[in-house]
């Protein structure tokens, strides 16, 4: 059978190396043996690159997400922190002192001055936006409204799995892509300004296009107006009759989420460097969160590596796509460096039935500005493939069991759907021994009852 040595351990693993006793070698030696296996790692940032500043309904702040800083009981104190780091997460995201809940548009068309209204979401950056980069001129993109898909605006069933685009009309800095198409583009047209603290629809044509953008038909001081008009924002605004002064809501009984991806870049060729997602919902949120699926008819949970995935390196984490953002520590134990906890919601499987492995492992969020996806670092690696005479299929498949009921969502709702995916892992690296006396080993048997030896 093969042996893998892994890259250097995980922090985790090395806390529950000492906590068990193991030496660094020695526990090495007891991931080697058997089928082989590795460690998992994890992800490195970056400078110079755009960041989100926030997102918001205008009711309240979606990104960053926020958490009370905790008490030394672990409870929510006074002070409420911006979630901009994975230290903000760790530092103060605890079991009973939980990420806030999202604020909700309210059912009718109102805006947060109280007065009637589109119901819209924007995202602010630090530096001013590359139009190319999010929204498109062609003719034929005002399906989409006019979105490249850098940024999606979208109502999630996270039942059936479905994903609808939700129209509307997205703005740069004021600027939207409208009018007569020549060479099969859009004019890049600018249908709002700035008078004083109140965004103002300007003439286009011999028209006001633009009046019913968020705080145009009021002379009043509009909170968030210079940041909504300005070069660093983007504005969806909902629209689906393309006549913003008929006041629209997004709608009732599903998820709304604007969704940024690492396509969005400054005019200055930042990229960004975080992708996020803002969530919430129109009127109080009945709407459970679940693993994401693909579209129907296949909705196969999005969960990789899964759908039977063959070849996978033993070293793999492994990515798990929600409807929403989640509830951390109703999935598992954040990567703090101590030993993870057991998990109910989640289960990472492999081994006969006779002596099935739980793997334990930890969470940490690909990006803290979008915690509706999350990575599970094993504390070691999975076994990896070896010859086929030496039978070790019943070690080398993986399955990944999500239970229902289990997990919640920044509101405090459970899921209904309890998926289950598995993959099976290749060969892992090669393994020079040296002559050292190890701790402890695995040793893989077959014959009429297959199992594992420590």
């Amino acid at each position: 059978m093969n042996s893998h040595h892994g890259l250097p351990l995980h922090g985790t693993t090395r806390l529950l190396q000492r906590a068990l006793g193991f030496s660094a070698l020695g526990f090495s030696a007891l991931l080697l043996h058997g089928c082989g296996g590795g460690a998992a790692g994890g992800a490195a940032g970056g400078s110079n690159t755009m960041q989100i500043n926030e997102a918001s309904n205008g009711f309240g702040l979606l990104l960053p997400h926020r958490v009370h800083k905790p008490t030394p009981a672990g409870t929510p104190g006074v002070e409420i922190v911006a979630i901009r780091t994975y230290a903000d997460l760790v530092n103060n995201a605890k079991p009973a002192n939980p990420v806030l809940a999202p604020t909700q548009w309210p059912t009718t068309a109102i805006l947060p001055t109280g007065t009637a209204g589109n119901h819209y979401i924007y995202a602010n950056f630090n530096a001013p936006i590359d139009i190319a980069s999010v929204l498109d001129a062609s003719a034929t993109a005002q399906a989409s409204s006019n979105l490249s898909g850098s940024i999606s605006v979208e109502a999630v069933d996270p039942l059936t799995g479905s994903v609808t685009t939700l129209p509307g009309r997205a703005f740069i800095g004021g600027r939207t892509y409208a009018g007569a198409p020549v060479g099969g583009l859009l004019e890049l047209q600018q249908w709002v300004g700035l008078a004083g603290s109140a965004p103002v629809a300007l003439t286009v044509g011999s028209g006001l296009p633009g009046l019913g953008f968020p705080g145009t038909e009021s002379t009043t001081a509009f909170p968030d107006a210079a940041k909504l008009v300005g070069p660093s924002s983007f504005v969806f605004v909902a629209d689906q009759d393309n006549n913003l002064l008929t006041h629209e809501t997004f709608p009732v009984g599903q998820q709304i989420r604007m969704r940024i991806t690492g396509g969005v870049r400054s005019t200055g060729g930042k990229l960004l460097a975080e992708p996020g997602l803002a969530s919430s919902t129109v009127g109080a949120d009945t709407v459970g969160p679940e693993v994401a699926q693909s579209p129907p008819p296949f909705n196969v949970a999005v969960i990789t590596p899964g759908n039977g995935d063959v070849n996978v390196d033993p070293q793999t984490s492994v990515r798990i796509q929600f409807s929403e953002p989640i509830q951390p520590f109703s999935l598992g134990s954040l990567d703090n460096g101590k030993p993870p906890t057991p998990s109910s919601a989640v289960a990472i499987t492999f081994g006969p039935t006779t002596s099935l492995v739980n793997l334990p492992f930890s969470l940490r969020p690909p990006s803290v500005y979008d915690l509706s996806t999350w990575e599970f670092l094993p504390s070691f690696g999975f076994p990896g493939a070896g010859p086929v005479s030496a039978q070790c299929g019943a070690f080398n498949k993986v399955t990944v069991t999500v239970n229902s009921q289990k997990f919640l969502d920044l509101s405090g709702r459970t899921n209904s759907l309890g998926p289950t995916t598995f993959f099976t892992t290749g060969q892992g690296q090669g393994l020079i021994n040296a002559p050292v006396a190890p701790d402890a080993i695995y040793i893989g048997r077959f014959g009429s009852k297959p199992g594992i030896s420590v």
